[in-house]
């Protein structure tokens, strides 16, 4: 038989540190220092705010990448869910409003900054690679493209007005049942 241990007979866990904290601190303050000048070149921006792009961004902000990331400040495919989402691995349910906030939040927490804007233009056949919004131009080193992806409505009467009220949809099998109507 295996000998019984109660909580008491288990030691303390450690006292916690402040080393997470001292380390993000220096960070944004690099970040936030190498952000000034209009000849700034970026080391990464992300083309995209759902969960691919703000997944993207505060791995490169981990990183002390200082990434910044351009989408507009609407739409997207899980912001547009006002219902419960609840095929999004370690979220039982949550609106996609919530989960974009707190993924942001996130991100920016490590420094990543948000341009709220429409990329228009985007020349990648020589460096640095450039993108041009609706209001700036913006240089970069690194690209990484996180539009994500959008479903396919049908079109029929109500179907817009009853969205999040028993009309939904799911971008990943959309095309799936999609196809299955059409046959």
């Amino acid at each position: 038989s295996f000998p019984t241990r109660r909580s008491s007979d288990l030691p303390a866990p450690p006292a916690p540190t402040t080393t997470t904290t001292t380390t993000t601190t220096a960070i944004l303050s690099a970040c936030a220092n190498g952000r000034n000048g209009q000849d700034h070149i970026e080391n990464v921006i992300v083309i995209g705010a759902g969960p691919a792009g703000m997944a993207a961004a505060l791995y490169a902000a981990r990183a002390g990448l200082c990434p910044t990331v351009v989408a507009p400040p609407h739409g997207g495919q899980l912001l547009s869910k006002g219902v419960g989402v609840q095929n999004y691995p370690g979220v039982l349910e949550e609106t996609g409003l919530n989960m974009i906030a707190t993924m942001t939040e996130q991100a920016e927490r490590f420094d990543a900054r948000r341009v709220h804007d429409l990329v228009v233009v985007m020349n990648t056949s020589r460096s640095p690679l450039t993108i041009k919004t609706t209001d700036a131009l913006l240089q970069t080193r690194t690209i990484i493209l996180a539009m994500g992806a959008d479903s396919k409505w049908l079109g029929v009467q109500g179907e817009h007005e009853f969205r999040g009220h028993g009309v939904s949809s799911c971008a990943a099998r959309s095309e799936e049942h999609t196809s299955e109507l059409q046959s």
